[in-house]
Parts: structure tokens; C-alpha cells; sequence
């Protein structure tokens, strides 16, 4: 939900430039992974924030820490025949998130509308036998604060896309890499990237258990100390989405068996402790759990009428089926009435062993919230887990 980058390549300096990253920095350039999910990989130069190029084919190249894609030009007669065009289609395929230190104020934050993907009888038409009865409206109720233990790992993500800023909600995971240090978030793919044809979101940024302490319900008269994100601000450096809903994913509710993204995050300035150290947990995933779960609970920052965006939610039910597409896993689906804003937000399940685990994530509503459905985290899922916590938090 950001806008497109602009890449200018001003004089024979940066065309140099170019060409020289292409002799020197070869690489993978977020390739598709046979598992179907695309990755946006940092470089190991100390100008890198983030980088990745889903859609692109094959090997790339790096400039300022940027992953190009390996259909850039590659020498002084390639370089003629690029056109604006060619520099825009490829920037909206980027993840590019350069932290920007007071970007997102509380007037900003405040400002945010909500990203839900909303969707209506005709959307669901197209959906098979798989999809059950319509659960019955279950009221949100309010996380108590404030929001300590298991509460602050969920938080709002915040980005822009060509509409404006934005807000989701999201989700600390573990990170079987760097166990009790983990970096990773888990949210929707809407609140990451736009879908089809639409690319990544930028300033993408992460703040745990948003407004702990309840001080006000009017977010412009909270200030960037404790009281609106006791944390800090965690900004995205990499990111990875399935290819399923970066290609083929919108507004209407396509795709949604494939929406979810995973994120990893930088320690806010001056700090160097992990995201996990910081709020004091993490969820673990439960990939491939069963679709008889006895209950679920939802949580998320609900932003739209009649919520204000300043509280965490949570709807607890046992879940029914939704399906858009046959052929595709079903999604989960409970009742609730949260709203835009939850999206993204996480969705947790006892395992045999008694411990809670996230199971999926908000993905669609109806546009008269009494529902929320979610993906079922199958191998797809799994596989772009793996992959990304090897390539990019290595």
C-alpha cells in the first residue's frame, strides 16, 4: 500500500554503478520457491534495509542494497532500451523499507484507515461444498491491560500503500533459528503487499502491544513515549508472501487461502535486545493443524466504525469452513464482529500438549462484520516459513 518506488538513474555515474553491481553482486533475486512463495532477501552490505523481487525469474543483481532482478539491463546498449515503464514494473516488485526515524507520528497513526479486505454474497458465490453453515455474530470483547505476558505480542503494523497510510495488526512469532531472540511477525499478506499487480507496501513498521496502559481512546493525543508504543518501533527489513496472493490476490477476497506474510523486524535505536526479549514472548506456529480445532481465538486491533483502533480485541468461538475456491484449502471461519484494522491479526489454537499456538490469521470479513475467516496454514505455509527463516535471519 505504498507507493511504487521511482528509481532514477541520473548520468553516467549511476549507470556505472549499475553495471558494476552486475559484475560483482550476483545472486538469487527472491526467486519462486517450488513450495510457491516468493522472498524479499536482504543484502549483506551495511546501506541494506530490505530487498526481494517476487515476481522476478531468476538470478540478480544488487545496487545500495536493493535486489535487481537478473532482466535489468546488463550493459550501455541494454541500458537504451529501458524505459519508465520497465523501472515501475519492476520497483513495485522491490520490498524496499528504509527506516525513516519519526515518520510515523501520532497524528499519522491516528490517520490510518484500516485494510480490510471486505466482501459481500456475490464474493462468495464461487465457494464449493467445503463451506459450512454461517456462524452466529460473536461479540469482541476487550484484552484486559495492561498488555503484558502473553498480550504484547500481538501489536498494530502500520504502512502506506498508493491510497495512504494504513493499519493491520500482527503478531510476534518464534523463530526456531534463534530461539527466545526472535525477529519475526506474522500478518496478513493484504497488509504487506497489494496483490496482483499491486507489489509491496513501504514503510511498513511494527508496534507491540499499542496503547498497554488505555491512557486515551483519542490516538492524536498520545505521544511517542510509553503510552502509545511501550516498545518501540520495529521496522520491516525483509519480507516474504506467497506467490499465490502476490500474483493473483485482491480486494474482493481472491486468493485468501494464501494470505498471510511473514515479516522480520530491526530493534528500535539504541536498543540491540530481540523483539522476542523485548515484549517478554513469542507464539509458536502450528502449521498443518486439524480443521476440527474445539475453539480459536482471534485478536487484533479492531480501526473501523464502531471501533477506534486504540484497544485490543479478541473473539474466542469454534470455527466452521469458508471456501472461495474448491480446489484450494478452505479458510477457518468464526464468528465476530471486529472490523477493519484486525487484519492480520493472529489466531490461536491449543495444541494436544495444552499449549497455545497461532493457527492463521484475519484475512476477510463480511461487510457487515459478523464473521472473520482465516487461512489454514498447510504446507505452503510451512515451506515459506523455512525457507525465509533460512535465507533471511540467518
Amino acid at each position: 500500500m505504498a507507493t511504487s518506488s521511482m528509481f532514477r538513474i541520473a548520468g553516467a555515474a549511476a549507470t556505472a554503478a549499475l553495471l558494476a553491481a552486475g559484475v560483482t553482486a550476483c545472486g538469487s533475486a527472491g526467486a519462486k520457491t517450488s513450495a510457491g512463495h516468493t522472498a524479499a532477501t536482504p543484502q549483506p552490505t551495511a546501506s541494506t534495509q530490505s530487498a526481494g523481487s517476487p515476481g522476478s525469474p531468476g538470478a540478480g543483481m544488487s545496487l545500495d542494497g536493493i535486489k535487481l532482478p537478473a532482466t535489468l539491463p546488463t550493459g550501455i546498449k541494454d541500458v537504451g532500451t529501458w524505459n519508465w515503464n520497465n523501472w515501475h514494473g519492476w520497483a513495485k516488485q522491490a520490498f524496499a523499507n528504509k527506516r525513516i526515524d519519526g515518520f510515523w507520528t501520532p497524528t499519522r497513526m491516528a490517520a490510518a484507515k484500516d485494510n480490510a479486505l471486505r466482501v459481500n454474497a456475490d464474493d462468495l458465490a464461487s465457494g464449493g461444498s467445503k463451506t459450512t453453515e454461517t456462524p452466529a455474530p460473536v461479540l469482541a470483547h476487550k484484552a484486559p491491560r495492561p498488555y503484558t505476558a502473553g498480550y504484547a505480542v500481538v501489536g498494530k503494523l502500520y504502512g502506506n500503500s498508493p491510497q495512504g497510510a494504513y493499519v493491520c495488526s500482527a503478531t510476534v512469532v518464534q523463530d526456531p533459528a534463534h530461539p527466545g531472540k526472535s525477529n519475526l511477525v506474522w500478518t496478513a499478506g493484504h497488509c504487506a503487499a497489494g496483490g496482483k499487480g499491486k507489489g509491496w507496501y513501504r514503510n511498513l513498521v511494527f508496534v507491540p502491544a499499542y496503547n498497554s496502559n488505555g491512557k486515551t481512546t483519542d490516538q492524536t493525543k498520545l505521544t511517542n513515549s510509553k503510552g502509545l508504543a511501550p516498545y518501540g518501533y520495529w521496522w520491516a527489513n525483509a519480507a516474504t508472501t506467497t506467490r499465490q496472493w502476490f500474483t493473483a490476490g485482491d480486494e474482493r477476497g481472491g486468493q485468501t487461502q494464501y494470505d498471510y506474510a511473514l515479516l522480520k523486524v530491526v530493534p528500535p535505536k539504541g536498543t540491540t535486545k530481540s523483539l522476542q526479549e523485548t515484549v517478554g514472548g513469542a507464539m509458536p506456529m502450528w502449521f498443518n493443524a486439524p480443521h476440527d480445532v474445539a475453539k480459536i481465538t482471534a485478536m487484533g486491533y479492531p480501526a473501523a466504525f464502531p471501533y477506534s483502533g486504540t484497544d485490543l480485541y479478541h473473539c474466542d468461538g469454534k470455527p466452521g469452513d469458508l471456501s472461495q475456491d474448491p480446489a484450494a484449502p478452505a479458510d477457518y471461519r468464526i464468528g465476530c464482529t471486529m472490523t477493519g484494522g484486525s487484519s492480520g491479526g493472529g489466531w490461536f489454537a491449543k495444541r494436544p500438549d495444552g499449549s497455545l499456538a497461532l493457527v492463521s490469521n484475519t484475512s476477510i470479513g463480511p461487510v457487515v462484520p459478523v464473521w472473520l475467516a482465516g487461512p489454514r496454514l498447510g504446507t505452503v505455509a510451512q515451506s515459506m516459513f523455512t525457507d525465509f527463516d533460512r535465507r533471511i535471519t540467518g
